[in-house]
């Protein structure tokens, strides 16, 4: 497919695209109470415009089909390095850490856990049927072991004095 024919197809998506958000914004929602007595949203459009947004649903589908091998993939983008990550987890930690899980709990690769292991530093860990696990209170003993405490600040004099 030509570079022209991928710009017309596209532009011809986008054209398509606004046409069905326009019929889709002139409809106004209205706050119903159905059968079973909960409060649905209904959005009254009409018969006619529920064919051409089916329609124009159907072409949009049709053209993306067309362009999908010519349209560039989004990469994966990773989280810049000096950001923080927390994840919020509901009830407590699994008994077992996979050696992905603890590179991401700790910020590091595989291959650094690996070559400790190899080097018989790091954490202890379980090996089953060639499968390494990190028991989850080992790892807290590890890290706790590991923790740094740094001195508080004292005030100098002259702060002391005023």
């Amino acid at each position: 497919m030509t570079p022209e024919k991928i710009r017309e197809l596209k532009e011809k998506r986008k054209t398509l695209q606004r046409e069905l958000q326009e019929i889709e914004d002139t409809a106004i929602p209205e706050r119903r109470i159905n059968d079973q007595g909960q409060e649905v949203t209904f959005v009254p459009l009409g018969w006619e415009k529920l064919k051409r947004m089916g329609a124009l649903r159907n072409k949009i589908e049709q053209i993306s089909e067309q362009l999908q091998p010519h349209e560039r993939r989004p990469r994966k983008s990773k989280p810049p390095r000096n950001s923080v990550t927390q994840v919020v987890t509901s009830g407590p930690p699994p008994a077992f850490f996979t050696e992905a899980m603890l590179a991401e709990r700790w910020y590091c690769s595989n291959s650094r856990l690996q070559q400790w292991r190899r080097d018989g530093k790091g954490p202890s860990y379980v090996k089953i049927e060639g499968r390494i696990l990190y028991p989850y209170d080992e790892l807290v003993k590890y890290e706790i072991e590991r923790l740094v405490k740094t001195e508080t600040s004292k005030p100098s004099s002259q702060e002391s004095n005023s």
